[in-house]
């Protein structure tokens, strides 16, 4: 009787077992139904001691994760300083522009264009007019050389002359005093019969004939006189000149107009918000009028090529390798997406991605990987920051993670 009783009580305590525990096996292989075999859910949430080490020992052919769509290169923020009003937008959402296109105006932009513009005439009135004085100053020494070109083609034929006229009164002074001497010695000698007044009247003739020569050299070395002056008076004539137009070329304001002219351009500049790089206008954040803060006035990307930003858990980063494959599925549905490891932070850090799941964990440490989107992916590059599911592909199954990461390429 005992017998029947203990097995009594065995019997309803494993049926009240089964009734329990039943619905949380299936397959009868007793698997946990909560868990897929060879997938990896990088963030959720209430993982225990155990659930680790059960994971880490079934073979991995998957691993998952939140992910955010993204630009190559990510979102470009451009700003204008602080406290700055906006005066003109020049784009439209979604334009692509170049890289130094103008985006927008700032406050003051229209102002300190017409101070521009103002500078630049009076700098170029100013350069002519200092053009003017330079000209003024090349004519003068044209008209110098041509003074001394003057002086110098008269001075030839007129030396040529006087001392012409020098030889000849030189050879007369000489025949006269030859003429002279000789009547004195024939008159000494007494070969000749010549009177006192003779004698007197040749040395008459010769004293003028001398005389006469006397003045030609003496008009000949002052004619010399008076050109060197003449050509010291024009120098200084010159030169006072020259004086005077530089004095009046230096009083332009030439350098400290082209000074203002770099000064005003660059106030423009500051008022002129340019695109850092080329890319596609994503958002357009401030409107007319609009006083800047903080944030940003446009956000730009390069949407030719698209990324998927996949936050991986720490616990599953050293499955990862450059050149994995992934699936990426947005959380609205269509198609899926392909692609490929690119490269992956060296830090690890908070999770920005939060996903649908109200058990999944709020704080997670991860570690960002860069997954480059495959071609065709146009509906993607209107879709900056759509929160996508990732699949990253194991290259072989994986038991517990043994080697680290690489270096991020």
């Amino acid at each position: 009787m005992k017998t029947i009783l203990t097995s009594l009580v065995v019997g309803v305590t494993c049926l009240a077992a089964g009734l329990f525990l039943g619905p949380r096996w299936r397959n009868g292989g007793g698997e946990l139904a909560g868990l897929r075999p060879g997938t990896v859910d990088s963030r959720s949430g209430g993982k225990t001691r155990g659930d680790r080490q059960a994971l880490t020992r079934a073979p991995l052919h998957s691993v998952h994760a939140l992910g955010r769509v993204e630009p190559q290169g990510g979102l470009y923020p451009v700003g204008a300083p602080p406290g700055a009003r906006v005066d003109r937008i020049l784009v439209v959402l979604g334009q692509e522009v170049d890289e130094g296109q103008e985006l927008g105006y700032g406050d003051g932009y229209t102002e300190r264009t017409a101070q521009v513009a103002l500078i630049e005439t009076q700098l170029a009135e100013a350069r002519e007019q200092f053009k003017s004085e330079q000209e003024y100053i090349a004519i003068l020494d044209e008209e110098a050389a041509l003074e001394k070109q003057s002086i110098a083609t008269l001075e030839a034929p007129e030396r040529k002359t006087q001392e012409a006229n020098i030889e000849v009164l030189a050879e007369k002074a000489k025949s006269s005093r030859t003429d002279y001497v000789h009547l004195v010695e024939l008159n000494k000698e007494k070969r000749a019969t010549i009177s006192a007044q003779e004698i007197e009247r040749q040395h008459l003739v010769v004293s003028q004939d001398e005389a006469t020569l006397r003045s030609a050299r003496a008009e000949l070395e002052k004619y010399g006189v008076n050109r060197k002056s003449q050509l010291a008076k024009l120098e200084i004539q010159l030169r006072k000149a020259k004086s005077a137009a530089l004095r009046g070329s230096q009083a332009i304001p030439v350098k400290s107009l082209a000074k203002q002219l770099e000064l005003a351009r660059e106030q423009v500049k500051q008022t002129v918000i340019r695109a850092p790089r080329a890319g596609r206008i994503l958002s357009i954040l401030a409107k007319p009028g609009e006083v800047v803060g903080p944030r940003p006035v446009f956000e730009l990307g390069d949407t030719r090529r698209m990324n998927v930003i996949a936050e991986v858990d720490e616990d599953q980063i050293a499955f990862i390798r450059k050149n994995q494959k992934a699936t990426i599925l947005a959380h609205s549905g269509g198609r899926p997406y392909t692609g490929v490891v690119e490269s992956w932070a060296l830090m690890v850090a908070k999770n920005d991605i939060l996903g649908l799941d109200p058990t999944a964990a709020a704080y997670a440490r991860v570690v960002e990987i860069k997954i480059k989107v495959d071609e065709p992916c146009d509906e993607l590059r209107d879709r900056t920051h759509l929160q996508v599911n990732v699949d990253i592909a194991l290259d072989e199954p994986a038991g517990e993670p043994g080697s680290a990461l690489g270096t991020s390429p």
